[in-house]
């Protein structure tokens, strides 16, 4: 797989298309090369326009304080990314 830090979605859809030429030249099944990006809880937007360019999937960085605020966070992450 590939796991760029910061990349903006153009990138990620030319990236798609190379991944999967250089993957077919070489015999390979193009899906088995997953992309991997990061994301914050505010950009739901992102992650679905990364998807759509060929991500596979989106990390979300939360930044807990303690177990109460990590759970808070999560929901937020959840009714965010989830709706």
């Amino acid at each position: 797989g590939w796991l760029p830090y910061v990349i903006t979605v153009e990138e990620v859809k030319r990236a798609r298309a190379t991944l999967d030429e250089l993957a077919l030249a070489a015999g390979r099944d193009p899906a088995s090369i997953e992309i991997t990006l990061f994301a914050n809880p505010n950009q739901a937007d992102l992650v679905k326009r990364y998807r759509d360019a060929g991500a596979n999937r989106v990390l979300i960085g939360i930044d807990p304080t303690d177990e109460q605020e990590t759970l808070s966070q999560l929901g937020v992450v959840a009714e965010t990314m989830l709706a």
